[in-house]
């Protein structure tokens, strides 16, 4: 089977599948050690939009 794999910047409606995955990986693996109290927030901080590696 040879499925096509497309990357798209992530928009406001994906933060809240972020945030249950990251609720599973710190349930999982204690990751982040400090669970943030407003994961949203944690994985979008508003300085880091946009940015490109």
């Amino acid at each position: 089977m040879n499925a096509e794999r497309r990357v798209r910047p992530r928009t406001g409606d994906d933060v809240s599948a972020c945030v249950r995955v990251l609720e599973e990986v710190h349930r999982g693996d204690g990751y982040p050690v400090n669970r943030p109290a407003r994961p949203g927030d944690w994985l979008s901080p508003s300085a880091r939009l946009g940015a490109r590696c």
